[in-house]
């Protein structure tokens, strides 16, 4: 399958592992970058749907109608994206804890020579791999993104109902 030449043959076979891995890292950066899209798009509808079912709710209230209004929907889309942006988090803690845990390591004396590159290609692929929910290396998915969101949803409500009241 491969060819080594015969005295540098533990390089090659480096090399070429070496090359190989970031091919996969690549191709799994690019499925990530396109996966992370979906879930942006994926808030943001639920952003939107949860503006609209709250400005129902509102809307009714001011009106004292009789018209029967779910709050659950939107609290359910509400409690859709804390989980989603929860789970962002928790995966790049999670994928730095690890990380960090493979530095110790190797900082540790008494580590045979195959454990350590064995470990500093582990180390590679989480450098290289990393867990950062972005959408499109643009749009970032964490904690300030659900604080940035609600704010605009607050705002968009008080906008609405001000013109709907006047």
């Amino acid at each position: 399958m491969f060819r080594f030449s015969q005295e540098n043959w533990k390089t090659d076979l480096w090399r070429r592992l070496r090359r190989r891995h970031m091919d996969i890292s690549d191709t799994v950066r690019a499925a990530a970058d396109s996966t992370f899209l979906q879930v942006a798009v994926a808030v943001a509808a639920v952003t939107i749907e949860s503006i609209c079912e709250f400005y129902n709710v509102f809307n009714f209230a001011a009106r004292n109608a009789s018209t029967v209004v779910n709050p659950v929907w939107p609290l359910l889309a509400v409690l859709e994206i804390c989980i989603t942006l929860s789970s962002c988090h928790e995966a790049q803690r999670e994928s730095d804890k690890l990380l960090e845990i493979i530095h110790d390591t190797l900082n540790s004396p008494g580590l045979s020579e195959r454990a350590y590159k064995e470990l500093q290609v582990l180390r590679l692929q989480v450098a290289h791999l990393a867990v950062r929910c972005e959408a499109m290396s643009c749009v970032p998915l964490d904690r300030r993104t659900i604080q940035a969101m609600i704010s605009v949803s607050t705002t968009q409500l008080v906008i609405l109902l001000q013109i709907q009241l006047q």
